[in-house]
């Protein structure tokens, strides 16, 4: 009579289970390594340049905005100014690929990129005639002189 094999009891399925996560855990642990290598702020403004360029040629032009902000280093972190909030939602939609070309060429894994919200003030229009008048007093002084002299108002 032919001996025939029973099915393997629970306690076996267990042990064997246990073992092969321990391996599967063992090999992820020993193959896993953060790069840390130093760059300098010019190597990251030409990487950034590469970014934006590659940004531009597909047509993508409020990443190419987003990108063309300006941005600063400090020791890890890389700080975008941001003039309005939907810039920093155009940014969340590509951080992961911006994050991904930054570390593979800079080859550091411990780059992180936050975002500063910043007030434009230079961008301010002037629209009534006084601030019209204010504006172009500031840039070119001789014009109050002028208005005094010939008793003007710029309200009317």
């Amino acid at each position: 009579m032919p001996k025939t094999t029973g099915l393997p009891s629970l306690h076996q399925i267990k042990e064997k289970l246990s073992n092969d996560e321990r391996n599967i855990v063992e090999e992820k642990t020993e193959t896993f390594h953060l790069r840390d290598s130093d760059f300098t702020f010019e190597d990251l403004q030409t990487h950034w340049g590469e970014f934006k360029q590659i940004k531009k040629e597909k047509g993508r032009n409020l990443e190419y905005i987003v990108l063309n902000q300006p941005f600063s280093l400090d020791n890890l972190a890389i700080t975008l100014s941001i003039t309005h909030p939907l810039q920093d939602e155009t940014l969340n939609n590509f951080r992961s690929e911006l994050m991904v070309f930054l570390r593979g060429k800079l080859q550091n894994d411990k780059i992180n990129i936050k975002t500063v919200l910043v007030q434009d003030i230079g961008n301010t229009r002037p629209y009534t005639p006084r601030e019209k008048f204010t504006f172009l007093a500031e840039k070119n002084p001789a014009i109050l002189a002028l208005q005094q002299r010939l008793g003007l108002d710029t309200e009317y």
